[in-house]
């Protein structure tokens, strides 16, 4: 399937992206988004001076060319917000992380708890365990503690939300 050159003009900024012609304005603007920095909700795309509505409307619909010219109108997300939303991917990345931990610790307990290793070694290997638990629960604390710090406002309401989400990720793997 041939692909669609699309040029987004944002004031002085240019940004050149190759979407399927079967593409949504919708989808398009995600896209935009990750390149531009201008959420979507703050978009505002026009074709030949004309702000497009019809965000359902594929691209083909649009154009006969394999090209397409957009403008795009819209604040950038601010620094401060840009920060947080890396923190919170990092610490996403970590928690994914630690619950790939505690799913092997848990793993570990049903073999000693079924009696896969010998009594004299069970002792040791409880033991073992229970400090690499405590570990993962010890840096889910800290997790905790990395987004309790993030200066997140009350208009902030999807990196609110978000924060919310990987808390209660923690929560459940801390049971």
């Amino acid at each position: 399937m041939a692909m669609l050159a699309v040029t987004v003009t944002h004031g002085a900024d240019k940004y050149k992206l190759s979407v399927p012609p079967s593409t949504r304005l919708r989808q398009l603007q995600d896209n935009i988004e990750e390149v531009s920095r201008v959420p979507v909700k703050a978009q505002k795309l026009l074709l030949k001076g004309r702000v497009l509505k019809d965000y359902d409307a594929e691209l083909r619909s649009l154009t006969k060319k394999s090209k397409l010219k957009l403008m795009l109108m819209g604040e950038k997300e601010s620094p401060e917000i840009e920060q947080c939303k890396k923190k919170l991917a990092e610490v996403h990345e970590s928690i994914q992380k630690h619950a790939k931990e505690m799913q092997t610790h848990e793993e570990t307990w049903k073999q000693i708890s079924e009696g896969f290793l010998a009594k004299e070694l069970v002792p040791e290997a409880v033991k073992k365990l229970k400090k690499q638990v405590l570990g993962v629960n010890e840096m889910n604390v800290r997790l905790l503690e990395q987004m309790d710090s993030l200066p997140i406002h009350k208009d902030m309401t999807k990196l609110r939300t978000t924060r919310k989400l990987h808390i209660a990720e923690i929560e459940t793997d801390t049971q």
